[in-house]
């Protein structure tokens, strides 16, 4: 609780400093860290900070595993801009934190991030079965059933022998179930292997990423990213996009324009994005899922500027 209160107070602070400092954006992924697993700590900035970071505020409760710098620019009708980016791999020791305290950047500082992890379920143990119930199930049983007498014929060697046909019938049905019951893993097999392959199928469409007629060519430039699976190429569409949408203020990169969204798919999956293109890894990106959050924006965009 004690550290919560302080990450809380350091919000306020934030608040009260005003805009004359560079905006460092705090990010964590994933947002709920998991018990005892690394995750990373993403720090943004489109201006140089006032000096560099001091994380010697995170020793207290984390232990830093990796540290990546990186700096990104864009030019955009003839004005260049940049992104500096900081990438730590984080692992928490004191068991206590409550979340990311404000990065030190000269006089400058990032958000605090506070976070809850997530904790492992613990397995109910089944109840163990009452001596009732297996004294019913033991007397529940019904008895034995006694063989029906043998019936008394008077003269057995004056009687036809009936039950040679029916001993010839069941000689010629063994053949028959012998080969049903051979066939029977055969078919178990095969139905599991079209089981499978129904679902290997259905796994692999992928939603329809077709655009609507209408759309906008910095739109258009995007769906086709995103078919692609190209994060650059993606990337390089939103800018152009976003710089359509806002003339007055456009984004700097795609870490303010991910924020003009919050709360809402298109923020994930722009953040997704954003972390495919800094991350130091090669990872792989999925564009179909952005397009499915952000198509009806771009298409309703574009519908408008038609009309203008």
């Amino acid at each position: 609780m004690k550290r919560l209160l302080t990450l809380l107070l350091a919000s306020g602070l934030l608040a009260g400093r005003g805009v004359s400092g560079a905006e460092i954006l705090a990010s964590i992924y994933p947002a709920t860290p998991p018990a005892s697993q690394p995750f990373q700590l993403i720090l943004e900035a489109a201006e140089t900070p006032n000096g560099e970071p001091d994380f010697r505020v995170l020793n207290q409760d984390f232990e830093i595993l990796h540290r990546s710098r990186s700096l990104r620019t864009h030019s955009r009708n003839g004005e260049i801009s940049r992104q500096i980016s900081w990438r730590l791999t984080l692992l928490e020791q004191s068991g206590r934190a409550n979340g990311i305290p404000p990065i030190p950047f000269g006089n400058d500082l990032s958000n605090p991030v506070p976070f809850s992890r997530q904790q492992a379920a613990t397995p109910r143990e089944p109840s163990p079965r009452s001596d009732s119930t297996a004294t019913f199930a033991r007397t529940s049983r019904p008895p034995p059933q006694q063989p029906p007498e043998a019936e008394t014929l008077p003269d057995v060697a004056s009687q036809p022998d009936r039950r040679a046909p029916v001993s010839a019938q069941k000689e010629l049905d063994r053949p028959t179930w012998a080969l049903l019951l051979a066939a029977i893993p055969g078919v178990v097999l095969l139905l599991i292997w079209w089981q499978r392959r129904r679902h290997r199928q259905s796994s692999q469409k992928t939603p329809d990423t077709t655009p609507k007629e209408g759309i906008s060519s910095e739109g258009e430039a995007l769906h086709q990213a995103c078919r692609a699976n190209d994060a650059e190429a993606a990337a390089r569409a939103l800018n152009q996009w976003a710089a359509r949408r806002w003339p007055d203020s456009p984004p700097s990169s795609i870490g303010p324009l991910a924020r003009r969204f919050a709360g809402t798919d298109v923020e994930v999956e722009i953040r997704k994005l954003g972390q495919v293109l800094y991350s130091p890894d090669e990872k792989s990106w999925q564009g179909s899922l952005l397009w499915q959050v952000i198509k009806e924006l771009i298409i309703r965009d574009s519908r408008q500027a038609a009309k203008m």
